[in-house]
């Protein structure tokens, strides 16, 4: 399931989805945030990343 999605920006990248478990909830929560180098104002290259984040929260471990 794709919690947020920005994909047609040609500067920032941004994509989340998140996985859940039948009887447990979530148990993926994933987030990626990317920004394409850049130089004077033009992207360098095709999709080269400048600087960015992901993050990752995942359940290692459920029960009583």
């Amino acid at each position: 399931m794709s919690g947020r999605s920005d994909t047609t920006s040609e500067i920032y990248y941004k994509l989340g989805f998140k996985q859940y478990a039948k009887g447990v909830g979530m148990i993926v929560d994933e987030q990626i945030d990317l920004k394409y180098a850049q130089e004077n104002g033009q992207i360098i290259g095709y999709r080269v990343i400048g600087s960015g984040t992901r993050k990752i929260k995942k359940i290692i471990a459920y029960g009583k």
